[in-house]
């Protein structure tokens, strides 16, 4: 996908992910928050997370017995 189709948020409508690569200082967050910003205008919901967040959260919750549940929230 190039990045002048995201604003269309087509992946949002078929709930796929976007995951945005490269060095620091790329502006990869400023594309995710545009990203993001786009699909709340449309009506559609959308959630920013690092990968490393996502990670440690799983983790977390994996410890405390609540990972299916995080799962079924995040499917959705």
């Amino acid at each position: 996908m190039r990045v002048p189709d995201l604003p269309r948020c087509d992946c949002i409508k078929r709930q796929e992910n976007v995951i945005a690569l490269g060095t620091s200082g790329t502006g990869k967050t400023n594309l995710a928050c545009g990203l993001e910003l786009a699909a709340y205008q449309k009506g559609l919901s959308a959630a920013i997370v690092t990968a490393a967040a996502l990670v440690n959260e799983l983790m977390e919750i994996r410890d405390e017995k609540r990972l299916l549940l995080r799962q079924r929230q995040l499917v959705r």
